[in-house]
């Protein structure tokens, strides 16, 4: 009786713990969505893996689990391509809009501007430049990146190709020694016979 008590309040503590994490990560999710400006609602996933029940007489016990947006832990390698393909195209179509808009930006400006058209242009042709060289050097800093992780790659892939030969060249020799062994192996047969 003492047991059973202390089993259904554990498991009553187990739940409401399970809540409150449930509560605390949807929260969390919500204030990132914010951040980030998401407008993607929490959908839930019923894991497929069964809470081990505590005792014999209790049934399995699915929990429902709070997947947040663009998680990739419960999607498969497939689905994870065609996420990432779908997020590359909308970061594209977003980069697109907005420069759509800086230049119905810089129209208005220059619209407005009567008779200082020219220095409101050339106020917005030096930011645009200085934006442009900004977009240069972090470009040119990701190419000196990828040129080092290239020549890494390529340096891994000789020691491979190097490892590769040597583990060739060992499993050679110990073919011709087995195959000596098993020679000499037969010979000591047909003579002892």
């Amino acid at each position: 009786m003492d047991q059973a008590a202390d089993s259904s309040e554990l498991l009553r503590r187990i739940e409401e713990l399970q809540r409150e994490k449930d509560e605390k990560q949807n929260s969390l999710e919500l204030l990132l969505r914010r951040i980030e400006g998401l407008q993607y609602g929490p959908f839930f996933v019923m894991v497929s893996c069964p809470q081990k029940p505590f005792s014999s007489q209790e049934p399995n016990i699915f929990y429902r689990k709070i997947v947040p947006p663009f998680s990739l832990f419960s999607v498969e390698m497939d689905e994870k391509v065609d996420l990432v393909e779908v997020l590359t195209r909308q970061v594209e179509n977003l980069q697109r809009e907005r420069d759509e808009l800086r230049k119905d930006i810089e129209q208005l400006c220059m619209q407005q501007a009567g008779p200082g058209y020219v220095s409101v242009a050339t106020r917005m042709l030096t930011q645009r430049t200085a934006a442009l060289e900004q977009d240069i050097e972090n470009l040119q800093k990701k190419l000196g990146g990828c040129l080092r992780e290239n020549q890494n790659l390529q340096e891994e892939l000789a020691e491979a190709y190097r490892i590769k030969s040597q583990l060739a060249e060992l499993h050679g020799a110990a073919l011709s020694k087995v195959s000596h062994f098993d020679l000499k192996y037969v010979a000591i047969l047909f003579n002892k016979l």
